[in-house]
């Protein structure tokens, strides 16, 4: 998250030195770094989330298939 942090302010610090965007205030550039880190945040935590949830969903899985093994083997 750091390092896409840093390459955005590089981002934003090349198109000013380009003259693609105005000059931009150190106020300016610290909100749009603030809310750049925000939806980095909430990416890693859905990423996160949805990780966790994965790993839960393979273990009940596998657990329904060693019971329909040992279903079998009982048949």
């Amino acid at each position: 998250m750091l390092l896409e942090l840093k390459k955005f302010e590089q981002q934003i610090q090349f198109e000013v030195l380009l003259v693609k965007t105005p000059k931009l205030s150190s106020n300016i550039v610290e909100q749009k770094l603030k809310d750049k880190a925000i939806a980095l945040s909430q990416k890693y935590k859905t990423e996160s989330i949805d990780a966790v949830a994965n790993i839960f969903a393979d273990i009940l899985s596998l657990s329904n298939r060693i019971q329909e093994s040992g279903a079998r083997i009982q048949n």
